[in-house]
């Protein structure tokens, strides 16, 4: 097999991996954008700036400010300005939030045991293997270290 080809069939599955559970549910994230990553992450460390969670997801802070706008207008996290930085907001997590995030951690571990019912323990645990070896190639490279 080509590498073109496994490429092309890495990202499929991986595309597939990432998108089913999202859209088979009604009023929950219903595709991954980001949000449900920043809400674990504000769950994790409640009161980060926006640009902190943009830094810590290495993503756009206007990807983040989008998320935060949704998440907001669904009553999953509150805004409230920094007592001694009035430039700045803090995202804090909501009791509806945390439910949110509870159904979504069921959702997730409901799809990641059906997606890969279909293989043996031996075939996970080789496969997690080889995910290993790429990722750590990966960062490797990004580091500039091969």
């Amino acid at each position: 097999m080509q590498d073109r080809d496994l490429m092309r069939l890495f990202m499929r599955t991986s595309s597939m991996a990432r998108c089913k559970p999202w859209r088979a549910e009604g009023d929950l994230i219903r595709k991954p954008s980001g949000m449900g990553h920043v809400l674990d992450l504000v769950h994790k460390e409640d009161g980060l700036s926006q640009q902190e969670i943009a830094a810590r997801l290495e993503i756009r802070p206007q990807s983040v400010s989008e998320a935060l706008t949704r998440l907001e207008e669904r009553g999953l996290i509150r805004k409230e300005t920094d007592a001694q930085d009035r430039r700045v907001t803090r995202i804090y997590i909501t009791p509806e939030g945390i439910a949110h995030r509870v159904e979504l951690a069921k959702l997730r571990t409901a799809h990641a045991e059906a997606f890969f019912a279909v293989l043996t323990e031996e075939e996970k645990a080789a496969f997690a293997a080889l995910l290993r070896k790429l990722n750590d190639a990966s960062s490797d490279q990004k580091e500039g270290t091969t």
